[in-house]
């Protein structure tokens, strides 16, 4: 069989390292990950040396610092032995096929020499690669002049021979001298538009530190030096020279720093992949629904990421169901289907599936329940609100109405379960948090962070007790398959029971802020106000009263029959609230 080991450098590369390493090691052909440390820090190291103990294809050179890309990768290449090596950044994912495709590519052309593939963003678009003015090809292995630095593979004899990476280089211009220099010496270069790479971080040039600016600019000189001197005139390159020191420092002093809310890193597309992907690399895998198939709506929310990383790790084949765009993360246990509530014809698409997990708004359920039981469903876990046992918390008419549809939706979901056969079983919660992408607990976080103090509606001393989104998740895998969870109602609650002011205390402190919390007995009416400003009628004066009511919903039954045991809040340090 054809071998090839990845090599990965390293370079503070994050939680996001983690699913790279992941998307390496599902590949066929694959004989070792070699990942070469390059500052990460310390826990992350520690976590990569416990994860290599439990991978035997995983090995981990520390020690080396932070040397450059090009010394990393040849450092890399040097520990191995393989027919093919491939170069894979650490923020990027690879899909299933991705390296079994590159080397049957370079397999039958003896002249070629490298090969590489399309790389997507985190919304799913195609990134403009080097070689291509055009991204709207999506077939066709052609020939090209250079590939992108994401995802590389190069046959090993014509890698030693060219004597591996140029090690002047540092990061930027690596992958690009050495493409120029293979196609120099007569070599292809093959372009895969068909097999996609995920690039997790979309960094761009307004983002790049002082530090790599300069890291640029010194390797487009080197490039300049080696592959353009006297192609234009003799002693061109001193114009050139010029000029790229010259850009260096006009982007200096006319680029704004990129704030951290404007920092693509923090836009919802990139927050869902790096919550899906890095996610389920962090999860310990098991067996328990291996050959099951579970279908999953509202795949894209913050409860159906976690419900659907949950149940891969747990072995299952996930059909996730969402109504925008897919996000760009391949699998062999997962298959996406955009698709609406609202469309009459919905369905699995042929697919058959065991189970169901419906995290989408429980109205929804009762209109795909026949199709759902057509396609070979058995069970379906919903979730619901706490707070439709405990009408009296509010006084506003549009919530009171909200949870008397959402009271008759159990219901209607209960009934029609009985009468097509299936068993149902509602999860039931309220104030969640952990991803960051929820409206309630992390945008106080959000505010606390930014103005360093916080409105109250005197006392705020409520008592409630919120739940970490993933362990609603993994609540839902606990009830699938259980025949005692069948028909019944569970409230899921955190694993302690807080006053409101304990809570907004625990953010200040994840902040590192002083506490500064004013008692505003205006709140109410300000955020009245706020709700018809920004025509969200979720923000509206209970959101206040609620800081003193008792919004407590104990978990005893979901513990006694399928082992729900919530963590405590913000147990996760920054993570709980940043969610990567």
């Amino acid at each position: 069989m054809t071998s090839c080991s990845v090599i990965i450098a390293g370079y503070s590369a994050g939680p996001t390292v983690f699913a790279a390493i992941k998307s390496a090691l599902c590949q066929d052909n694959l004989v070792e990950v070699i990942l070469v440390d390059q500052g990460n820090s310390p826990d992350i190291v520690a976590r990569l040396q416990q994860m290599a103990l439990a991978e035997p294809r995983l090995r981990i050179l520390t020690g080396s610092g932070d040397i450059g890309l090009a010394k990393a990768y040849n450092l890399g290449a040097k520990q191995v032995s393989s027919e093919f090596y491939a170069f894979l950044r650490p923020d990027c994912l690879l899909s299933p096929e991705a390296l079994t495709a590159c080397i049957t590519a370079l397999a039958g052309i003896p002249s070629a020499m490298l090969a590489g593939c399309a790389v997507m963003n985190p919304d799913g678009s195609l990134q403009a690669p080097n070689n291509e003015k055009s991204a709207e090809t999506t077939s066709g292995m052609r020939e090209v002049e250079s590939l992108s630095q994401a995802f590389l593979v190069i046959k090993a004899g014509d890698f030693k021979f060219f004597g591996g990476f140029d090690e002047g280089f540092i990061y930027y211009d690596v992958v690009k001298d050495f493409c120029k220099s293979a196609r120099t010496a007569g070599k292809k270069l093959l372009y895969l538009p068909a097999v996609t790479v995920t690039h997790i971080h979309v960094l761009t040039r307004d983002a790049l530190a002082p530090k790599e600016a300069w890291c640029r600019t010194k390797d487009a000189m080197r490039y300049c030096a080696k592959h353009k001197r006297g192609r234009y005139f003799p002693g061109d390159m001193l114009f050139m020279r010029i000029g790229l020191l010259l850009r260096h420092v006009l982007i200096g002093l006319f680029t704004k720093k990129e704030s951290a809310e404007g920092d693509p890193h923090r836009s919802l597309p990139y927050r869902r992949l790096i919550i899906l992907a890095s996610g389920l690399a962090t999860l310990q895998e098991t067996k328990q629904f291996y050959g099951k198939t579970v279908f999953v709506t509202g795949a894209t929310s913050e409860l159906g990421l976690c419900v659907v990383r949950r149940l891969m790790a747990a072995g299952a084949s996930v059909l996730a169901l969402s109504r925008g765009d897919p996000i760009p993360f391949e699998h062999t246990q997962l298959r996406w289907i955009q698709d609406d509530f609202a469309n009459p014809e919905i369905g699995l698409q042929g697919y058959y599936a065991d189970m169901a997990v419906h995290c989408a708004p429980l109205s929804f359920l009762p209109l795909i329940m026949p199709v759902l039981k057509e396609a070979g469903v058995t069970q379906i876990v919903a979730f619901s609100s706490s707070l439709v046992s405990a009408k009296l918390l509010t006084n506003d008419a549009q919530e009171k109405e909200f949870l008397e549809n959402l009271g008759k939706a159990e219901k209607t979901v209960e009934e029609t379960a009985k009468e097509i056969g299936i068993s149902s079983t509602i999860l039931r919660y309220c104030m969640s948090y952990g991803v960051g992408l929820d409206q309630g607990i992390t945008l106080v976080y959000r505010l606390i962070r930014r103005f360093g103090c916080v409105a109250i509606y005197p006392p705020a001393l409520g008592r409630c007790h919120p739940v970490h989104v993933d362990d609603l998740g993994l609540a839902a895998v606990q009830a699938l398959d259980k025949p005692v969870t069948f028909g019944k109602n569970y409230n899921l609650s955190g694993g302690e029971i807080l006053t409101y002011r304990e809570m907004l205390e625990r953010m200040f402190a994840l902040c590192g802020k002083r506490v500064r919390m004013f008692d505003w007995s205006l709140l109410p009416y300000f955020l009245d106000l706020a709700g018809r400003v920004l025509r969200n009628r979720r923000i509206n004066r209970e959101l206040a009263f609620r800081m003193n009511e008792h919004v407590l919903f104990f978990h005893d039954a979901a513990k006694q029959d399928f082992g729900f045991q919530p963590r405590a809040f913000l147990s996760g340090g920054i993570r709980d609230m940043e969610g990567i």
